[in-house]
């Protein structure tokens, strides 16, 4: 009699209930921060992901000066030209084989030719779209004025990238034969491209 009394005099014990939601309250941060993790995580992937085409987003939203248009000492070469006149195509304003962009440029310019320099890449819709006005106008000036083709995401032009200052894309630099030089960037039209590369081709000023 005793024993049964005083087993129930003794302290109640705690619900089941009470100690599964204390469980679940105590779970509550580590999922939040769980979750928080994945997005941030997921962020940074996606950030990464698209971060080479800061360079391409800057050129749809700024126009800014490439400190290239009055044609001073950006284009003055410093290397002496082969004497060979071997090009690709055998067209002498051609790039002769395994001939980079920057040395085609150099030798064009030691050699007093009219240029179009065309700075782009492969993936931006502007570049795509002017690299369509390109080859529809070109072909007809291929035997007066040269074209350096400068991809800006090939390791292999950095260094013309940076000596010309091209922080846009897509950018066009005209060059006549006194080495005087005009820019524009953006899509040029091809009426507009036509009459530049024209007058270039006649021995006038970009």
């Amino acid at each position: 009699m005793s024993k049964t009394k005083s087993s129930r005099s003794g302290k109640k014990p705690v619900p089941r209930r009470t100690k599964d939601h204390a469980a679940a309250s105590s779970l509550s941060p580590w999922q939040i921060a769980v979750v928080a993790g994945v997005i941030v995580l997921i962020a940074g992937v996606l950030w990464l992901k698209n971060h080479p085409a800061a360079l391409e987003s800057a050129g749809a939203k700024a126009q800014p000066t490439l400190g290239v248009h009055d044609g001073s000492a950006v284009f003055a070469t410093q290397q002496p030209v082969p004497e060979t006149s071997a090009t690709s195509d055998g067209n002498p304003l051609a790039p002769r084989a395994d001939e980079l962009p920057e040395a085609h440029l150099d030798r064009l310019l030691e050699e007093g030719q009219p240029v179009f320099a065309f700075f782009h890449s492969n993936t931006c819709a502007q570049c795509i779209e002017m690299t369509e006005i390109v080859k529809q106008v070109y072909p007809d000036f291929a035997q007066q004025v040269a074209l350096v083709d400068v991809n800006v995401y090939d390791d292999a032009n950095q260094t013309l990238l940076q000596r010309v200052g091209v922080r846009v894309i897509p950018t066009l630099i005209f060059i006549d034969r006194t080495g005087q030089s005009q820019g524009a960037t953006g899509v040029m039209p091809a009426k507009g491209l036509r009459e530049v590369l024209a007058g270039l081709a006649a021995g006038g000023t970009p």
